[in-house]
């Protein structure tokens, strides 16, 4: 199958392929239409499949961990700027264009889904792999005490900047932010009272070790507090966005949905609640509340 895959990515009709690849290389930000995209990611896994680097494996924590660290500076090497980076992080969600419509679809069913399960303010909220902190900035501007936490330090600055939106509001200050991994989170905030919720958005994914994630958000929480898993990519992630992982070496890999259930009763959550696309066909992303026993 390897020399199959091999044979195949030499084939004339990847040459485009290949020099869309390599004006991807140079410049990060280098646009590619949709059509463009899957002929380069088509490529990329046959080519990297038939030398045994599909899928990616990331064996190394700390290898992961530093290369989620360095993202930005990665970005940076393909055409962005460390000013780029902070206003395109600040303007999330209300990028121009479907991407903003897209989450704000999604932040609608979040807080409904708090909302069905009981999880209301001030209630205290931990979220899981915060990125640009726009999350964890609504919810706070709801009424709830949020903690955010991402494995990068520099994400401390997003979330400081979003506090002083929400004082210049007149809003109360609930929004925290603390360092960590996903897979130790509740290390490093074992010294506070468990939380009511805790909840990962389009993260869970980047995780060395989605197992042990999991169970560190299981311990963080209270009796009966809810874990919500908003938006996991589904298997298809590992061949859609692996050209992205593969330019930025960072973890992209899709969960499978049975896999992840079955852990989520291993780890001792009582009930798991499916919120949207029960039939997913490997294809749609996971949305699930689970909750911990009394």
């Amino acid at each position: 199958m390897k020399q199959i895959a091999g044979i195949l990515s030499q084939f004339f009709l990847f040459n485009r392929a290949r020099h869309l690849l390599a004006c991807n290389q140079r410049d990060w930000s280098y646009p590619l239409t949709k059509w463009q995209k899957f002929l380069v990611g088509t490529y990329m896994i046959l080519h990297d499949y038939s030398q045994g680097l599909f899928p990616q494996k990331h064996k190394d924590e700390q290898a992961t961990f530093a290369a989620e660290k360095a993202y930005g500076e990665t970005v940076q090497t393909h055409g962005a700027t460390a000013a780029d980076l902070l206003l395109l992080s600040m303007r999330k969600p209300f990028w121009h264009g479907p991407g903003c419509a897209g989450y704000l679809r999604d932040y609608i069913w979040i807080q409904s889904a708090l909302h069905g399960c009981g999880v209301n303010p001030p209630a205290s909220l931990l979220e899981v792999g915060c990125g640009a902190g726009w999350t964890a900035e609504f919810l706070a501007a709801a009424g709830f005490k949020v903690l955010a936490t991402t494995l990068d330090t520099a994400a401390g600055q997003f979330i400081q900047l979003r506090r002083q939106s929400l004082a210049a509001k007149g809003l109360p200050s609930g929004l925290e932010f603390r360092q960590s991994p996903m897979e130790y989170i509740h290390d490093k905030v074992c010294d506070l009272p468990p939380f009511d919720a805790v909840y990962v958005y389009e993260a869970l994914h980047h995780a060395h070790d989605w197992r042990k994630a999991v169970k560190s958000c299981y311990d963080s929480l209270a009796p009966g507090g809810w874990l919500f898993i908003f938006n996991e990519p589904n298997i298809a992630h590992t061949f859609i966005s692996y050209r992205v992982g593969r330019l930025s070496n960072t973890h992209e890999v899709g969960i499978n949905p049975s896999h992840l259930r079955r852990h989520l009763k291993q780890v001792g959550f009582r009930r798991i609640k499916v919120l949207k696309n029960r039939f997913h066909w490997w294809f749609s992303p996971t949305w699930l509340a689970v909750q911990k026993k009394q």
